[in-house]
């Protein structure tokens, strides 16, 4: 078989799977479940930005915590989002103190943001078709309530742990640049930092779903695929915020819904991401039982 050949064998079933895809993921209703999360994630967000600021804050102060997920912000979705998410964090409550209203205000802290992670491993179950693994009773129901929670928590300080790792490494990527821009005939150090930059998100977002398609879903894929999936939705996301962020600077939502811009703004973003996750998600499983296996099911018919 000649090298064009196999490239056009190989192109057309990247076709067909992208088309077997985008099929069965509208058949699953994903627009109504990725509102639902986009929903979620603004609820999620105040706790979560709170959290986050409070394991970023012991290592490296509250101000360059808040900072950081401003900035980080502003690149995604604008800075007037990136001011709204930032101000969740400012009634953040003191746990240096401990007492029970404190105890309290971190329990129901850790369930607002977790409330995320519950919705994203129903709408795993959806993609992936699912189902209940044993009989329901009401013990087996609170165990599986109780263990829910429990990854969701953990998944929360994980997220918050790394979002203390990039923190870090950004500032050592910024040191980096200045030495190379000092020594350098050539300006570098800026191009160096943000290609560096762009790897090391990818990277992050590629690990991170990694976990999520591990931890959260009662039953996962193998690991080859679960790897592999996980890099097509990174990609997806990382093109995103690019699509989100070039919509933002046309200004069409703030003259739209004037002071209710951030909100709407934020929601298009947690919405797109939504829908990249789970489309993601649905190629690792059609990749896992075979695209030709697929294409033969009823369901799964797509015309021509």
């Amino acid at each position: 078989m000649s090298v064009a050949l196999e490239l056009k064998t190989r192109l057309t079933q990247l076709w067909r799977l992208v088309r077997l895809t985008v099929a069965t993921t509208m058949q699953r209703d994903v627009s109504l479940v990725a509102a639902g999360l986009a929903f979620f994630a603004l609820i999620s967000m105040a706790p979560f930005v709170t959290i986050a600021v409070a394991i970023g804050g012991a290592v490296f102060g509250t101000d360059a915590a808040k900072a950081e997920i401003r900035d980080r912000l502003s690149q995604e979705v604008g800075p007037r989002v990136a001011d709204l998410v930032v101000q969740m964090a400012e009634g953040a409550r003191d746990f240096t103190s401990i007492s029970i209203a404190t105890v309290i205000s971190a329990l129901l802290l850790f369930w607002g943001s977790s409330r995320l992670f519950v919705e994203l491993r129903r709408a795993l179950h959806r993609v992936w078709d699912i189902q209940a693994l044993e009989e329901v009773t009401f013990r087996s129901a609170i165990l599986a309530f109780l263990r829910g929670r429990l990854v969701a928590a953990l998944g929360v300080v994980v997220f918050g742990a790394v979002f203390v790792g990039l923190l870090a490494t950004r500032v050592a990527l910024n040191l980096v640049g200045d030495v190379i821009g000092k020594i350098s005939i050539f300006d570098l150090g800026l191009p160096l930092v943000s290609i560096f930059e762009f790897l090391l998100a990818f990277s992050v977002v590629t690990c991170l779903i990694v976990l999520v398609y591990t931890l959260l879903p009662q039953k996962k894929p193998r690991a080859r695929y679960i790897w592999l999936g996980a890099a097509i939705t990174a990609a997806l996301l990382l093109v995103g915020r690019w699509l989100v962020a070039a919509y933002v600077a046309t200004g069409a939502v703030d003259s739209a819904y004037g002071a209710a811009g951030a909100l709407v703004i934020f929601l298009i973003w947690a919405y797109y991401s939504s829908i990249a996750f789970l489309f993601g998600a649905r190629m690792t499983h059609l990749v896992e039982i075979g695209a030709h296996r697929a294409a033969v099911q009823p369901e799964l018919e797509i015309p021509d």
